[in-house]
């Protein structure tokens, strides 16, 4: 009973804090986009598909504003329209490589909060990313993750794109059959 309680206890404690899709197991080893250059990646991308995140959950319309900040970090301004009300939501985070040999690894806080994982698997600058990140308690009786495919594009990217990069997650044992598509349709933001 006390193995059942405690594993309740972790997989809440996951869910709460990081509001991604949870997995049995420790996080799957990733390789991150090599020589990975801030300057070009910054601009407005929009969601194309995702991962089940809470926070985004009932927002269409979804895009990410990134700005270089003076002290090297990255401005984040995330906008999205709720589904139901029409209400528009507004985030701002600061994102920054806390190693500079490893710049796709980045880490990305919003208002206080926690210190999450942002970390650039793969990019061209120009049309899409590929966005992951994973955290896991320190016992790895199971991991939440969460996965973004953004584009420069509202219209999104290319079905021979899109299995590209289906097909670099498989390889890193990242579920794709969890991706949902962001309604980025009759946008006003």
């Amino acid at each position: 009973m006390f193995t059942l309680t405690l594993c309740c206890i972790l997989l809440v404690e996951i869910y709460l804090t990081s509001a991604q899709v949870i997995f049995g197991g420790g996080c799957p080893k990733v390789d991150v986009f090599q020589n990975f250059d801030a300057t070009q990646y910054i601009g407005k991308w929009y969601e194309y598909e995702r991962f089940f995140f809470v926070t985004e959950y009932n927002d269409r319309c979804v895009s990410a504003n990134y700005t270089l900040k003076d002290n090297g970090h990255v401005k984040v301004f995330n906008q999205g329209v709720n589904k139901d009300t029409g209400a528009i939501s507004t985030s701002i985070g600061d994102a920054f490589a806390p190693n500079a040999s490893e710049a796709a690894k980045l880490k990305v806080q919003f208002a206080g909060g926690p210190l999450g994982n942002y970390w650039v698997l793969d990019t061209d600058y120009k049309t899409y990313t590929v966005v992951w990140s994973c955290v896991e308690p320190p016992i790895h009786l199971a991991h939440a993750e969460v996965t973004w495919i953004l584009s420069r594009d509202r219209s999104g990217i290319s079905e021979y794109r899109k299995m590209e990069i289906y097909n670099l997650l498989k390889k890193y044992n990242i579920d794709t059959s969890k991706f949902q598509k962001v309604n980025q349709k009759n946008c006003i933001i």
